[in-house]
């Protein structure tokens, strides 16, 4: 009964959502229906994932990435497909289709990991959340710049694979950093005595997977999105000045939203699916840190930590090294679930002992 109270949840969302937007065309009824759609092959494909979280899949590492690209190709030609058909399209939809592609994504992260069992309407309600907040706050930066919200065309070099993953990269790399300004020092915030007790939440699984990036008090889901909403309109603000608004309209409201699960990703070296990233420049391992220690590392970045601790006198980044990025388990972990108590999952542990027979810490 939750899980379909949820669904109609998300259903009513999506109606409100054309009541926001002026005169909702054709093209957008016809993409809302899609991501309905789509919205509900996730929550089944979840039911069944957490039907059988107790014998979890145990692959390589090469499956698992296999999987991924199976399931972010098939995501990003369903969009090429609703491009091509439905261009009139306001900047807003394509933030909630991006936002339910990132949940598919998470999905399959979960299917791989060691996380227990997760609660479907918590999660559904977390990407809900996130996909209105996000899109609402993207299509009125837009409409503030002056530049229209919806009709703009899709990137010139969709067929040219060199430029578009090039201003892909850079586009990726810009929203990163872009984020963190407003990130990291809410995120600091969150963690402050006054208002910890709605981020404890998402802190309660330490084995981490990328559905957890929505599970969140409602107060949290809504803070986070709001940071990282405001940190890519500011972005999109400067791409539409410099007269780049196709590569914005393309990339950011679907593929950045797409890629945000990532952050909690169980297997850091997802990270390079798509780019290589050093090690030291790894944000899933940077942020696993923080789940780790939370007095470390509180954006997504270690430039933008680095730039709120000069101006707040602190002192939280640690840089992850590179034999901590190339591990898939962390542990020991726990694993919360409502069905059992808490227990400790057997894992390769991160610690190595020095000479002196003291356990070496985990970060530099």
């Amino acid at each position: 009964k939750a899980t379909v109270s949820v669904l109609y949840c998300n259903l009513t969302t999506m109606t409100y959502i054309q009541q926001l937007v002026e005169g909702i065309t054709n093209d957008e009824f016809a993409m809302m229906q899609s991501m309905i759609q789509h919205q509900a092959f996730n929550i089944v494909f979840f039911m069944v994932l957490n039907l059988i979280w107790m014998s979890k899949i145990n692959a390589g590492i090469h499956t698992v990435r296999l999987f991924h690209y199976a399931a972010l190709l098939s995501i990003i030609l369903w969009w090429g497909r609703l491009d091509s058909k439905y261009p009139d399209v306001d900047v807003l939809f394509l933030a909630v289709r991006g936002h339910i592609g990132g949940l598919t994504i998470a999905l399959v992260d979960f299917m791989f990991s060691k996380t227990g069992f997760l609660m479907i309407p918590s999660i559904l309600l977390g990407n809900a959340i996130w996909m209105v907040t996000y899109g609402i706050m993207l299509h009125f930066a837009v409409g503030v710049t002056g530049f229209p919200t919806r009709g703009l065309p899709v990137a010139d070099s969709i067929y040219s694979i060199v430029p578009l993953y090039i201003s892909t990269y850079f586009i990726f790399v810009m929203s990163g950093l872009s984020s963190d300004l407003f990130f990291s020092p809410v995120h600091r915030l969150l963690h402050s005595r006054w208002l910890r007790k709605f981020h404890t939440e998402h802190h309660k699984f330490t084995e981490l997977c990328g559905p957890i990036l929505y599970k969140a008090s409602a107060i949290d889901d809504v803070i986070m999105s709001l940071c990282a909403a405001a940190g890519h309109s500011l972005l999109i603000a400067v791409l539409l000045q410099l007269g780049l608004g196709s590569f914005y309209y393309s990339i950011i409201p679907s593929f950045v939203a797409l890629m945000l699960p990532y952050s909690h990703a169980s297997d850091m070296g997802l990270v390079n699916l798509f780019f290589t990233v050093p090690g030291r420049l790894n944000y899933i391992a940077y942020h696993r840190m923080h789940h780790m220690n939370q007095d470390l590392n509180y954006g997504l970045t270690a430039i933008g930590d680095k730039l709120w601790d000069r101006i707040l006198g602190t002192t939280t980044v640690s840089v992850p090294f590179e034999g901590f990025t190339r591990q898939r388990e962390l542990g020991p972990r726990k694993v919360s679930s409502p069905l059992f108590k808490e227990k400790t999952c057997s894992s390769t542990g991160t610690k190595k002992k020095n000479k002196k027979g003291k356990a070496a810490a985990g970060f530099n």
